[in-house]
């Protein structure tokens, strides 16, 4: 809103200026000269102001981050905000009446107007810049291209997914003929239900799926709703053909797999007792290998440089050859480090928790790809909030630990810990506090690491330093008693 001020009888040395009330909401000017004694006020009412846009990565889960854009200013209308000269849907961003205003979009990578209006007028431009941003996919890493399956079957299928903005869930379909989009797809028996993404499934191949070697899985995801997603796919394997035979005691061999983190070959298949094992046609005479053998399953230990296994007795005869497949070994990482702490909104968004020094929380982190038998060791470092800055063996903070004991693949771990009562007056703990706020980091043995979220330090309340000094007394009264026995 514009103002329109006329003036009268201004000599030299008149002074308009504007005055700041109390309130915040209102401004006035005030005309004033050397033969004036009363002062002149003209009041009006302030329109909204911004005073800065700001980005923040926010974590949904261990896996998943989303662009948060938060404006902060001054009578900010919520109802009102404009980005790229375009009005924000109701309900599609948060908003503290007057104070901030927090929300994301998907505009693609750039610099953006920003403003908000209200009933008194426009605010000032602001520009944001909006990074570049990847479409939500799926990587089918497995199968590669060019494995063979049998009829029944089972094929485990590994994915990776990325720059989903919400955790997800996915259907697989096996597929036979050109790659969709780039022809009509083929669906092949019944697709999966929609199941967490996990990044693997053991997948079952029709009994009656014709032999071709233009098969492929294809996975939906339900995002933004299972009627409307992207389709991605799998390369190119085989689906062979079984022999069949007048026999029906010859052994079947139906999958044979190695798997890099337990360095194990699994050979599954039907009457598989009573027979030898054969690795690329060699004869496997060490018995020292057999982990475990039954008639549907044969396990031995083995490296991955065997490409073919069958097995044969006099007796039952020789069974079909199968091609050793190798699942993908994972990388050893820690994931998704977690407290216990309670949730806190700040600036009507996502905010800082708290945790009360002198309090005992659970830290809880997930792991995977950590192989049998080695020292799986994982330490808990107290790290500054936005530095790499750590600590190891203050205030019971730092602790290590091992993971448990033949876990291979995932996993989650826990330390039980509480934060000194006097830590925010520990000068030895300054470098790993900032104003307050601090994180907590989890490492492995080889190195890699994850962070919790930030969290913000509270200093004791009267009720609990009263219990802190009645537990201090107790132990010291059970101190006394102790030494009495000595």
């Amino acid at each position: 809103m514009n103002y329109l001020l006329a003036f009268t009888r201004l000599s030299w040395g008149s002074v308009v200026y504007e005055r700041q009330p109390t309130d915040g909401t209102t401004y006035s000017v005030e005309i004033s000269n050397v033969f004036s004694t009363n002062s002149q006020y003209i009041v009006g009412e302030k329109g909204p102001w911004i005073s800065s846009v700001t980005t923040t990565i926010v974590p949904t889960d261990a896996t998943f981050t989303y662009r948060k854009y938060l404006i902060k200013g001054e009578r900010l209308a919520c109802g009102n905000v404009y980005v790229n000269n375009v009005k924000l849907a109701t309900g599609s961003y948060s908003c503290l009446e007057g104070l901030t205003i927090s929300f994301d979009t998907d505009l693609p990578a750039g610099s953006y107007p920003v403003y908000v209006q209200n009933a008194i007028g426009k605010s000032n431009t602001v520009f944001v810049t909006i990074g570049a941003s990847s479409q939500p996919s799926i990587l089918v890493s497995w199968p590669n291209g060019g494995q063979v399956f049998n009829p029944g079957q089972q094929a485990l299928v590994h994915y990776s997914i990325s720059n989903f903005p919400r955790p997800i869930n996915v259907q697989i379909q096996l597929n036979k003929g050109a790659i969709y989009p780039n022809g009509p797809y083929n669906p092949v028996g019944k697709a999966t239900a929609y199941l967490p993404a996990t990044g693997n499934y053991t997948f079952t191949i029709p009994t009656n799926a014709v032999p071709g070697n233009d098969y492929s899985f294809m996975i939906n995801s339900d995002y933004p709703s299972t009627e409307v997603s992207a389709h991605f796919q799998s390369d190119n394997f085989t689906v062979a053909t079984i022999a069949t035979t007048t026999q029906s005691t010859t052994p079947v061999i139906n999958s044979a797999s190695y798997s890099g983190d337990k360095g194990q070959l699994t050979i599954t298949g039907e009457r598989l007792n009573s027979t030898n094992l054969y690795l690329d046609g060699v004869w496997l005479s060490d018995a020292t290998k057999i982990v475990s053998w039954t008639s549907s399953q044969i396990v031995i230990k083995a490296s991955n440089s065997t490409r073919s296994v069958y097995v044969q007795s006099s007796k039952l005869g020789k069974s079909n050859t199968v091609q050793v497949t190798t699942a993908p070994t994972p990388v050893p990482s820690i994931t998704g480090v977690n407290i216990n702490l309670p949730f806190c909104t700040i600036d009507g968004g996502r905010g800082l928790c708290e945790w009360q020094a002198g309090v005992t929380k659970t830290v809880r982190w997930a792991y995977q790809g950590f192989p049998v038998g080695s020292n799986n060791t994982v330490s808990l470092y107290f790290c500054h909030p936005t530095t790499d800055v750590c600590t190891l063996g203050s205030n019971s903070i730092g602790l290590t630990d091992k993971l448990p004991s033949g876990s291979v693949s995932s996993g989650t771990g826990t330390f039980v810990i509480p934060i000194g009562a006097k830590i925010l007056e520990n000068a030895s703990m300054a470098p790993y506090i900032s104003n307050s706020q601090s994180r907590i980091k989890i490492c492995a043995t080889n190195g890699t690491c994850a962070y919790s979220s930030v969290f913000k330090i509270t200093r004791p309340t009267a009720t609990s330093i009263k219990k802190l000094n009645q537990l201090a007394n107790a132990l010291q009264a059970l101190q006394k008693l102790v030494d009495s026995y000595r």
